[in-house]
């Protein structure tokens, strides 16, 4: 997928600029290997969110990845490694 065409999915999708960073940042910290796993690599950082809040993000962004896995797919074109 196209970087462009992988940004302009995600924020279609309400996708803040911050999300997108910070799910990439997790994404290369905690190993995600492709785009199958990369709910996976969120789910477990959102697991380990001592803010209940932040938790809950997570979790929301995780429903999102569940929802529609082009948005994994997207996440991984985006990926800077």
């Amino acid at each position: 997928m196209h970087k462009a065409v992988a940004r302009d999915l995600l924020m279609k999708a309400s996708w803040s600029d911050a999300e997108i960073r910070m799910a990439l940042r997790i994404m290369a910290y905690d190993g995600a290997r492709n785009p199958e796993t990369t709910r996976r690599v969120i789910d477990a950082f959102a697991e380990r969110c001592d803010d209940p809040g932040e938790q809950a993000a997570w979790q929301a962004i995780v429903a999102r990845l569940d929802a529609d896995p082009r948005q994994s797919e997207a996440l991984w074109a985006l990926r800077g490694f």
